[in-house]
């Protein structure tokens, strides 16, 4: 290792700010602060004041738009309002406050009137509902909203001014009438409503919409009336209208937006155009039709429509039929869901109605509308003129609020003055809200009106709510003296809290907070040689010294800053320092930065600066990238004046470097934003060794390679000779030229990025010493692993009999360093050189180690680099003793089949398996054995006998002569590996490491040839639904026919070739009784019982039925080779007794799983709903019970557990049979985390344990298991 380079270039990794904030963004509906950090008083505070428009916005609690825009129109109804305060709350009558919805009411609009806050959280009153958290983030329709909540208060309020607004003026009445076609005969009725509900398909604007709802309707056909008059069904007009004595003072319309689409029995939105007018005369709505009044005249039944001309007329006299728009409730988005936002008008007396401005109230943001966003309510989705005829007068009135405004675009009192100028404020408003793009476009230019046009619609009007133009009845104002004295405290205390901490929290969010960081050169002027000399005090990391927290209000002057930086740094005793102003005025003044360093007392070394004077001539702050490394801009800016002032003022995140230069007689560096900034590193050797000095910060002027080695040579003072060297990932290039380094671009054509490191040669001629080395360091790598352990005495007679030239004294003479544990190898070199470091390392005898993966396979070909064995930028490797072997060498894995009908071919189990016998259990019957080593041309028979050695080793003896070698497919055996062909041959695919081995015994020896096939049969009992575990295995020629196959299958069965019925299975079949059950060739034809015919009428009765499931029947003489058999070595037939009945036709399979069970429909709804105090205690008493049952069930599963661990036995080394188990499966290929696991989770101790596996290598199993 080169002694300052790793240093040199570990100084270049930037370190992570120490101080952390949380910025999020505060605007319309913002809940969050703006330099917030995570943890403190300022987290989750709004901090925004009320809007320039004078009024509060509502926080959503999730899905609460709906709830805040019906609130925000309530609070704009002064006469609602008005009456609320008036209100008053008793807790005798009421109850408790927190569950009175109308106290919760009260207190919200008092937060309203009179905070300064921007928005409110509607918290308190949905916790008066009786919500639980999850309830605020289900949407709900706002006209079902109201209706519960009218309802709930017209309870609460009985008897008080706010009981009969709510029961008086924000209800009315509809009368309903049946008007016989015969007799004449009037049938009328009366019902209240508080709303309104309108449908708007197939209508132009709403008065038409209006005019359909009274427009009566024909009773007829299969829907006649049976009238009492007639005493018979008869036809009839079912109609209604408004009732003219009972108007209500607050007028609420629903727009029918809403329906369901027959055709996709799915919930849609009706997006058609409605025009709305901002004056609403009920007049014609007020009587029914006239040829209804004559019909009910002439049959002398007309009282009631008499009655209604009545109080029409007097309604026309008295307070009048004449509503004025003030709310416009908004739905955007679809059928199952959307945003509710609100445009509301302020509701003032006439002789302030001019000033009345409409406001858009979307939860937390209430700002000033423009022309277009009223307009956009209409709905729709093309553009469309508004009707001019409906808006007429609100064309006139906005004409007049023009020439009377004496500018129009200036803000009303209290606005705010910045207010984008062209935009309708003050009375103006009041006809710009309902205006039509035609009529208010035409008043404003003078243009024609049918030609303007308005944009798209991005809402829609859900909701219109009227006030009726009375003036015995005007706007009642509301001052806020009307709000309760108790809950005028309340807001004001709250104010007071709310006004305090945004004053800090302004404050606080002035400061800077970042990091200072001291460059650690020696040669640059940056870095005095006075520095270098100072050492770090005790208990002091490199990485402290080099960097520092600092925090500083950004009122400071940037000599303050500087000092405070210093300070920071340790430079200067922190007593110099001024303040930070990091407290707000009127607090504890914290003088100086963060105590980081012990007092001057106990410092080894004194300052480096001694006054404030000194401090501020030999430093300065400047911009530093962390990230690169280098120092950047100074500080601009005049010494004196505040940072907030400087055209860049410093910010949190943003680094800062001291630069500090060893005398005033030093110049400071120049600085150039265009000017390159790199690292330069100079190469010094002498006798003590190589070496490279610290970094250097240059300077390049310009962008050649010219100007480079100009700056480098005048830095380091090597004119002409030297050689520039600089790193491209893991190469090192000497920079230069032979078409000449002024045109070389430093940017573009040796992409150079500023912070690049730049080396410096001093040698000009031969090999570059300094390439050498940096490519050397680049390609340096560490290759981890286990120590090794000394051999026992059989290890060592296996490894010395393996490896040639190795006698069992030299590895007893082994004196192994057990703590080594890596090696550090260029990863350019062989695996070859990796095995000789390693042995050298571990003083291993050379030539017995072999280098393994992680959980894998030796790494053999030593002529290969590192980076082919995937050791590229280092890894770790397993280390095992042994002759490494060769590319050619493969180890392969020995695994041992019992046969089912091992030791009496042919036989089977008396009587079927049970059900529980399957294609699971056939796992059981390979056994892992341990590995042999072979060579890709090794013949079979040698192959053979290698298995029979490393058996009879493993006491399994087992005779070459008797022994089959086969290939395995998942669970099932594949083809056998046949004597006269070698191991690479005889493999069905490409030899590789661990490839797995099939040993199969045999009865007798046998010779296979080339085109032979192994066909394992399973037999099938139909009655029990059960197929036979294993079943015998028959070597048959590929020519062999159906015929003969059917032949032998017979004769492992013992029953007559024609009774022999078979059918060729994939392996997911093997796995699946019903697949089986369902083949088609097991399926017998109605009336073919065998038993009630002999053998032979069996046999005639399936001689027509197909072998193979979906196939045609195959000839007798068809080989089984071909189609439509096709079978390989391996391959399964399931054969069964055809004279059997089958019982299980059709067969489900208990395994089988039902079809998923699909339903249509919609979205179920969730209703709206408003607890009772009772029914909340209730619900609060239930979850009580719910919640002591769930602590009562945690408590005894807790001291059940506690139980079973006291009484669980102690960690101990397992037996001789688990340690087998354990040491199968790390020779088996699973990775030292994963038998570790296994025995942990066994119970045993891992690390005892795991050492008597690797004790126990050779230990291998002759079980079942």
């Amino acid at each position: 290792m080169i002694p300052g380079l790793r240093e040199a270039l570990a100084s270049r990794k930037a370190f992570v700010d120490e101080t952390s904030e949380s910025s999020e963004g505060v605007g319309a509906g913002a809940t969050g602060t703006v330099g917030a950090r995570r943890g403190s008083k300022f987290a989750n505070v709004s901090f925004v004041e009320k809007s320039a428009t004078g009024y509060t916005g509502l926080v959503n609690q999730g899905a609460t738009c709906y709830l805040n825009s019906f609130l925000q129109m309530l609070f704009m109804t002064p006469d609602f309002r008005r009456s609320l305060f008036e209100w008053k709350f008793d807790e005798a009558e009421h109850g408790d406050a927190r569950r009175c919805l109308a106290y919760q009411l009260q207190r919200l609009f008092a937060q309203l009137q009179l905070t300064t806050r921007g928005a409110v959280r509607t918290s308190d009153l949905t916790l008066s509902f009786g919500w639980t958290g999850s309830q605020a983030f289900v949407q709900h329709d706002v006209q079902e909203c109201m209706t519960h909540v009218m309802d709930h208060l017209s309870m609460t309020a009985v008897g008080s001014s706010l009981g009969h607004h709510v029961m008086e003026e924000q209800q009315g009445r509809m009368r309903r009438y049946v008007l016989c076609h015969g007799c004449g005969h009037l049938s009328a009725s009366a019902e209240v409503f508080g709303s309104v509900q309108v449908p708007i398909k197939g209508f132009a604007n709403l008065q038409a919409a209006l005019q359909g709802l009274v427009a009566p309707e024909v009773l007829d056909g299969t829907s006649k009336y049976n009238c009492s008059g007639c005493e018979s069904e008869q036809a009839a007009s079912l109609g209604r209208y408004f009732d003219g004595a009972a108007l209500p003072l607050v007028l609420t319309l629903q727009l029918v937006r809403f329906d369901f689409d027959l055709a996709t029995m799915q919930r849609r939105k009706l997006s058609d155009e409605l025009p709305f007018p901002a004056e609403l005369d009920m007049a014609t709505l007020l009587q029914p039709p006239a040829d209804a009044v004559a019909r009910a005249a002439e049959a002398g039944s007309g009282e009631a429509f008499e009655a209604a001309a009545e109080a029409a007329a007097a309604a026309g006299a008295g307070e009048g039929t004449v509503y004025d728009l003030f709310a416009v409730m908004l739905h955007t988005g679809g059928a199952h869901g959307g945003h509710y936002s609100a445009f509301l008008k302020e509701l003032r007396p006439a002789e302030e109605a001019r000033g009345a401005r409409w406001l858009k109230f979307n939860d937390s943001s209430v700002s000033e509308m423009s022309a277009s966003d009223i307009r956009r309510a209409f709905g729709g989705t093309r553009e469309a003129p508004w009707d001019p005829a409906a808006t007429a007068a609100l064309a006139r009135e906005q004409q007049e609020d023009e020439a009377a405004a004496p500018d129009a675009g200036s803000a009303p009192a209290g606005a705010e003055s910045g207010a984008k100028a062209g935009s309708s404020q003050g009375a103006a408003g009041a006809a710009v809200a309902c205006a039509s793009s035609a009529s208010a476009g035409a008043a404003a230019s003078g243009g024609d009106a049918a030609s303007q046009a308005v944009p798209a619609a991005t809402r829609h009007a859900y909701m219109l709510v009227y006030r009726r133009r009375s003036a015995a009845r005007p706007p009642p104002p509301v001052a806020d003296t009307c709000v309760p004295a108790s809950l005028q405290a309340e807001v004001e205390a709250d104010n007071d809290e709310f006004r305090a901490l945004r004053k800090e929290w302004l404050w606080e969010r002035e400061i800077v907070r970042t990091s200072v960081y001291l460059p650690t050169s020696e040669k640059t002027v940056s870095a005095a040689e006075a520095l270098a000399a100072r050492a770090p005090t005790a208990g002091e990391t490199s990485a402290k010294r080099r960097s520092a927290p600092i925090a500083f209000h950004s009122s400071v002057t940037a000599e303050d800053a500087t000092v405070l930086a210093a300070a920071a740094l340790g430079l200067i005793d922190p007593s110099l320092a001024p303040d930070a102003g990091v407290s707000p005025p009127g607090a504890t003044r914290e003088t100086g930065p963060p105590a980081t360093r012990p007092p001057a007392s106990q410092r080894a070394e004194p300052f480096r600066f001694s006054s404030r004077e000194e401090c501020l001539q030999l430093c300065r702050l400047r911009r530093f990238d962390a990230l690169r490394g280098v120092m950047e801009a100074p500080l601009g800016g005049a010494a004196s004046e505040p940072l907030s002032a400087q055209p860049d003022p410093p910010q949190s995140h943003r680094p800062l470097a001291l630069e500090v230069r060893a005398s005033t007689d030093t110049e400071w560096a120049a600085w150039s934003a265009e000017a390159l900034q790199v690292m330069l590193l100079q190469f010094e050797s002498d006798g003590e060794g190589e070496r490279f000095a610290p970094a250097v910060q240059l300077t390049v002027p310009s962008d050649s390679l010219a100007a480079l080695r100009r700056a480098a040579e005048a830095a380091t003072g090597l004119h002409g000779a030297c050689r520039l060297v600089r790193m491209r990932g893991d190469k090192a290039e000497v920079l230069a030229s032979d078409s000449g380094e002024e045109d070389v671009s430093l940017r573009l054509s040796l992409k150079l990025q500023p912070g690049d490191s730049v080396f410096v040669d001093p040698t000009t001629e031969g090999p570059s010493p300094v390439v050498r080395l940096l490519e050397s360091i680049a390609n340096e790598v560490t290759i981890s692993f286990e120590p090794l352990r000394p051999l026992t005495e059989l290890e060592a007679r296996g490894v010395a009999a393996d490896c040639p030239g190795v006698s069992e004294a030299d590895l007893h003479g082994e004196e192994l360093d057990a703590t080594a544990c890596s090696v550090q190898v260029d990863q350019r070199q062989t695996l070859g050189e990796l095995r000789r470091a390693v042995e050298g390392a571990t003083r291993a005898t050379p030539g017995t180690v072999r280098v393994m993966r992680p959980g894998g396979f030796e790494m053999k070909d030593a002529t290969k680099p590192l980076a082919f064995h995937g050791l590229l930028g280092g890894g770790k490797v397993r280390l095992e003793r042994g002759r490494p072997l060769t590319p050619a060498e493969f180890t392969l894995k020995v695994v041992v089949f019992r046969s089912a009908d091992e030791g009496s071919p042919g036989a089977r189990p008396s009587g079927p398996p049970s059900a529980a016998s399957g294609a699971g259990s056939e796992a059981s019957r390979f056994t892992e054995l341990g590995f042999v080593t072979a060579d890709r041309e090794t013949p079979v028979p040698q192959l053979k006998e290698l298995i029979a050695a490393r058996l009879s080793s493993a006491a399994v003896p087992i005779d070459p002569t008797r022994m089959r070698l086969r290939e395995r497919t998942g669970r099932s055996l594949a083809g056998a590996l046949l004597d006269c062909r070698t191991l690479a041959a005889a493999l069905s695919s490409r030899i590789v490491d661990g490839r797995e081995v099939v040993v199969q015994t045999l009865d007798h020896g046998e010779a296979l040839e080339e085109g032979d096939l192994l066909i394992n049969l399973r037999v099938w009992h139909p009655q029990e639904a059960v197929l036979d575990p294993a079943g015998p295995e028959i070597a048959v020629r590929a020519s062999t026919t159906t015929e003969q196959l059917r032949a032998l299958a017979a004769a492992k069965l013992g029953v007559p070739p024609v009774a022999v019925v078979m059918s060729k299975v994939s392996a997911f079949m093997l796995r699946d009784k019903a697949a089986i059950a369902n083949l088609e060739a097991f399926k017998l034809r109605a009336g073919a019982s065998a038993e009630a015919a002999g053998a032979q009428a069996g046999a005639d009765a399936l001689a027509d039925r197909p072998v193979l499931y979906g196939r045609r029947q195959p000839a007798d003489d068809a080989c089984i080779a071909s189609d439509p058999w096709r079978l390989r070595s391996g391959s399964t037939v399931v054969v069964k007794d055809g004279r059997a009945v089958e019982t299980l036709q059709d067969h489900a399979g208990d395994g089988g799983k039902p079809a998923a069970a699909t339903h249509g429909g919609t979205r179920a709804e969730i209703a709206f709903q408003i607890f009772t105090p009772q029914q909340q205690r209730e619900r609060e008493a239930e979850k009580a019970r719910r919640a002591q049952e769930q602590r009562e069930a945690a408590e005894r599963a807790a001291a059940e557990a506690a139980k079973a661990v006291s009484n669980k036995p102690e960690h101990s080394i397992p037996g001789e049979a688990d340690l087998r188990k354990f040491v199968m499966l790390f020779r088996g290929g699973v990775t030292e985390e994963g038998v570790k696991a296994k025995i942990k989770s066994e119970g045993f101790d891992e690390v005892r344990t795991f050492a008597k596996v690797l004790e126990n290598l050779d230990m291998v199993t002759g079980s079942d298991e």
